[in-house]
């Protein structure tokens, strides 16, 4: 590697004509400059220039060894070119996974605004309510909801979650009025496969803390399989307040029992970078952030 610089010196020594400016240039004293070539001339076995008190000449060999030498200069410079563009204006793949809970209202309008920030970028959703291993699926960024298992991951919380008991319009008036934890855990409540092996729910019931066993009537594994069986009426399912939000706007399932929510849930963010943490990924996760911010608000 001594000899890669070496001849990196010797090229700025001919594209200067001068130790003195060559030394100038690369930070060195005079005296380090003449020790490199000399070094490097005797690694060589090869005289590759004449010293005078005036000038500087370069010999046949050091002609051949100087056209050499700017090659390897003009690569490095490429290479450091690319390393610093790459870092100020990312490009290539971006790997992200999230639960259905998030895809409309988090993910898509934040990877919309890191796309307009920086547009040579490919990113790669994974939207999936199970859990996948950032390295066995080569992810840059994973969002994920409560309590995480030990790993060598970085974690950024994000925000918090709450789930929202939610129904169609129509099963409203087949609810009644639910004043005792009983009425709530006869009620046929679909339950995704997350809630299914909590055999207590914690919730919050006009804001103290009860735990109740409810009713799972259909099981099932994603968000939109719960939120179709609940859409035709088939019973009552706990939503991501973030992922109901849509659904209740658009008038296809409405929020029932108010006073009743579950136990809030840390909303993390994950990636596998610890050190030198890429720019887009640094990026991402602040728009995830802020955009979570403003949802809150």
């Amino acid at each position: 590697m001594k000899n890669i610089y070496r001849m990196l010196v010797f090229a700025e020594v001919v594209h200067t004509g001068s130790f003195t400016r060559a030394a100038e240039s690369l930070g060195h004293t005079r005296s380090a400059i003449s020790q490199h070539i000399s070094l490097l001339e005797e690694e060589l076995e090869v005289r590759l220039m004449n010293r005078s008190t005036r000038r500087l000449s370069l010999t046949e060999e050091g002609r051949v060894f100087a056209r050499r030498c700017q090659s390897i200069k003009e690569l490095v410079n490429i290479a450091f070119d690319e390393i610093q563009s790459q870092a100020s204006s990312p490009e290539g793949p971006l790997v992200i996974t999230a639960p259905h809970a998030f895809e409309n209202q988090l993910v898509l309008p934040t990877l919309t605004e890191l796309c307009k920030l920086f547009p040579k970028i490919e990113p790669k959703l994974i939207i999936n309510d199970q859990r996948l291993d950032l390295l066995t699926h080569n992810i840059d960024i994973a969002i994920s909801v409560g309590s995480l298992p030990d790993s060598n991951y970085k974690v950024r919380k994000l925000g918090e979650l709450t789930e929202i008991f939610c129904a169609a319009p129509d099963k409203l008036h087949q609810l009644g009025e639910i004043n005792q934890l009983e009425q709530l855990a006869a009620l046929p409540h679909i339950a995704t496969s997350w809630q299914e092996r909590r055999k207590k729910q914690t919730l919050l019931w006009n804001g103290k803390k009860v735990k109740l066993e409810l009713n799972h009537r259909f099981r099932v594994n994603t968000l939109p399989s719960a939120t179709n069986l609940a859409e035709k009426g088939l019973g009552i399912t706990l939503l991501p307040d973030i992922y109901a939000k849509e659904l209740i706007e658009q008038g296809k399932l409405i929020q029932v029992f108010p006073h009743i929510v579950s136990e809030p849930r840390d909303i993390n963010c994950l990636h596998p970078y610890s050190q030198q943490v890429p720019l887009k990924v640094r990026t991402y996760i602040n728009l995830l952030i802020d955009n979570i911010s403003i949802n809150n608000k």
